[in-house]
């Protein structure tokens, strides 16, 4: 190979595995996933100002 054939190879095989982990990092994971409404609700619960706030308009 000769020096710009060797530099593009170089430079393709990184950006292929850059590529590849970008890939891996935003494959989404196999979880159950919790709805919109039970993950605000959730928390909702663990907010102090909610819970007094609630308390006083109850």
């Amino acid at each position: 190979m000769g020096g710009a054939e060797a530099f593009r190879h170089g430079l393709g095989g990184r950006k292929k595995a850059r590529i590849d982990s970008l890939a891996e990092a935003g494959a989404l994971s196999e979880e159950q996933g919790v709805s919109l409404w039970r993950s605000a609700w959730r928390r909702l619960r663990r907010d102090p100002v909610f819970l007094i706030g609630l308390a006083i308009t109850t």
